[in-house]
């Protein structure tokens, strides 16, 4: 239980530093770099 609670802690601070990402780049390059990282994430 408490593994999946890091997990998702850190799922979601993986997702923050992607929008951060997003946010610098200014294009959907970013987006699609949140995806990825979202999906390998999951898995």
């Amino acid at each position: 239980m408490n593994t999946r609670a890091n997990h998702t802690y850190g799922l979601a601070e993986t997702v923050g530093e992607g929008l951060v990402i997003s946010l610098l780049l200014g294009t959907g390059a970013g987006l699609l770099l949140i995806l990825l990282v979202f999906l390998i994430a999951a898995v």
